[in-house]
């Protein structure tokens, strides 16, 4: 039975420029391999919240999903953590990053079974939210 129940867009993407980023490995605990996080444009490296996480763009090979820390000594650089510990800490320079993306929501789409779920909808519903779809790694 069809409702007619109103369709919305989530009122967390209400404005700017949004993008889909699927996670790749675990070093961003608790998510995993199969979920997928929703992220929004920062304009510039300066907005980056102390402690915050981001998907950051070095070029086309190398983007990655972290928490990130100001250097306590080197204001042109940041720390880039992984909330698995398993990873190491590692630092990266400010002018090296080409794209800075806020994390904003996660579809953990890993805790259905294959047969569950449609990933032509779940794709489907990213683009008609204007949420563009990249991959990490």
């Amino acid at each position: 039975m069809e409702t007619s129940l109103e369709i919305n867009k989530l009122p967390f993407l209400f404005s700017g420029k949004h993008r889909a980023f699927p996670i790749t490995d675990d070093s961003m605990t608790p998510l995993h391999k199969g979920s997928i996080i929703v992220c929004k444009f920062i304009e510039s490296p300066a907005e980056i919240m102390d402690g915050g996480t981001y998907v950051l763009v070095k070029n086309r090979e190398n983007i990655v999903y972290k928490r990130i820390k100001r250097h306590p000594d080197k204001v042109d650089t940041i720390i880039l953590d992984s909330d698995n510990r398993f990873y190491l800490s590692y630092e990266v320079k400010l002018a090296e990053i080409v794209e800075v993306w806020e994390f904003v929501c996660s579809l953990n789409i890993n805790l259905y079974k294959p047969e569950e779920l449609n990933m032509g909808s779940v794709m489907k519903m990213l683009r008609e939210l204007k949420v563009e779809i990249r991959p990490i790694g």
